[in-house]
């Protein structure tokens, strides 16, 4: 689950995705009045895929509201990313690790590069690798991994990660 601002009606939605076992599909939901109500619906692979998702919500644009940003939360698919506008859209995509990779990753997203209105990718790997957090910026259809840490040293332990101004 995220919470985010996804249109300018200054009203924060919802996003929810399958965390594992799920078909592979993102769900925007807004408030109206006492009521959630689903706004929008897309699948992000094919509804044969049931690993699970990770995801967030960050302006990595800077254009204005946010995108939803998902990947695989566990699996055995390649570390893609994608940057989705809030109506399912494929905006950008990346290979966050290399393509044989396969242990997911946990997700978040915010402005981390002196407050220049363009948030970054922040992504950790779920297991299986070494603790790090990975740091891409996004151009346009494209990225740039612009910095990787390991906090814990060389243990392998999975992080959580998020993303915001404190």
């Amino acid at each position: 689950i995220a919470a985010g601002f996804l249109d300018q009606n200054n009203q924060a939605s919802l996003v929810t995705a399958p965390a594992s076992a799920g078909k592979p599909e993102v769900s925007v939901w807004e408030l109206s009045g006492k009521r959630l109500i689903r706004v929008h619906r897309f699948g992000t692979d094919s509804a044969s895929r049931r690993e699970g998702l990770s995801l967030a919500i960050a302006n990595t644009d800077g254009a204005g509201p946010g995108q939803i940003i998902v990947t695989a939360s566990a699996g055995k698919r390649p570390p893609q990313v994608r940057v989705y506008s809030p109506i399912g859209v494929i905006d950008a995509e990346f290979l966050a690790e290399k393509k044989n990779f396969t242990g997911g990753f946990i997700l978040g997203g915010g402005d981390l590069q002196t407050f220049d209105n363009r948030a970054e990718v922040v992504l950790s790997p779920v297991s299986g690798s070494q603790a790090k957090v990975l740091i891409f910026s996004i151009q346009g259809a494209s990225s740039q991994k612009i910095r990787v840490f390991t906090p814990y040293g060389s243990q392998r332990i999975g992080l959580n990660v998020a993303v915001g101004h404190l």
